[in-house]
């Protein structure tokens, strides 16, 4: 019943506690051996074992197996209910006769005709319902038959015409209240520079500064403003430009009236 490396483990000795940490546990006082508790303490009645009376049908199951085999060790460690339910069951029990009774199996298939055509109607791809689509053969009239219809209308009186009622646009509001008037005309003029926002006309370009003149550039400015040398021979036969050259498309070049706008400058008020 056991697993054999369960049973090897458990037949091992255990080791003996460590002496060298027993000496350190404090002895046992005179008070707490001479101590004996009174019979009606709750201590004294949980320290009793527990008289657990035994199931008479496993008793003398137990007894007829001890008797019959004359080895009572042989099912020591095993369960009283593992043993009762290894025994053999009673053939002379009461069993009801409706119980012993089998019914016929029903047999739930279809006949083999109903199946075949079942499968047929239904492996078959299923498809869409779609309308018969009529062709319409379109006619001509003449010039003749054309004028009679027109006759036909003409005698029809306006009131059995149909007329075309074409709504009218109105909008969601027809005037605008005083209130708004006033806050529509006040966002409607154009915004006016503030005095610290206006261009300075007096501005001249050709003076310099002497914030500019006396400035000095760091070393980090120099290099970064000198100009990249490239010392390939490829580029030196590939590039071959004159920079004081003028090509002639900017020689011939004129100004759109929209350039030439756009080229003024702007005027505030």
């Amino acid at each position: 019943m056991y697993n054999a490396k369960r049973l090897n483990a458990l037949a091992k000795p255990k080791q003996l506690p460590d002496l060298r940490y027993m000496q350190y546990t404090q002895s046992v006082s005179k008070s707490a051996v001479q101590y004996t508790l009174p019979k009606t303490s709750r201590i004294w009645d949980l320290s009793k074992p527990k008289n657990r009376q035994l199931n008479p049908r496993q008793h003398k199951v137990l007894k007829t197996i001890f008797n019959e085999d004359r080895n009572p060790n042989k099912y020591e460690g095993i369960r009283y209910r593992i043993i009762e339910l290894a025994q053999p069951k009673l053939e002379n029990r009461h069993v009801h006769n409706t119980c012993v009774e089998i019914p016929p199996e029903k047999s739930y298939r279809r006949p083999f005709e109903k199946q075949t055509a079942w499968l047929k109607k239904n492996s078959a791809p299923r498809k869409m319902y779609r309308p018969p689509i009529t062709k319409k053969n379109y006619t001509k009239l003449s010039e003749a038959e054309i004028e009679r219809f027109f006759e036909r209308l003409a005698m029809v009186p306006e009131s059995k015409r149909k007329k075309t009622i074409t709504k009218e646009h109105k909008p969601k509001i027809n005037t605008l209240p005083d209130s708004m008037l006033t806050s529509v005309n006040h966002l409607s003029v154009p915004r006016k520079l503030a005095s610290e926002m206006r261009l300075n006309f007096e501005f001249d370009p050709y003076i310099i500064p002497p914030e500019v003149l006396n400035h000095k550039a760091s070393k980090r400015t120099q290099e970064l403003a000198e100009p990249k040398v490239y010392e390939t021979s490829n580029l030196k036969d590939a590039v071959r430009e004159n920079p004081f050259e003028i090509s002639r498309s900017a020689l011939k070049y004129k100004a759109t009236p929209l350039i030439k706008k756009l080229a003024m400058p702007k005027q505030y008020d």
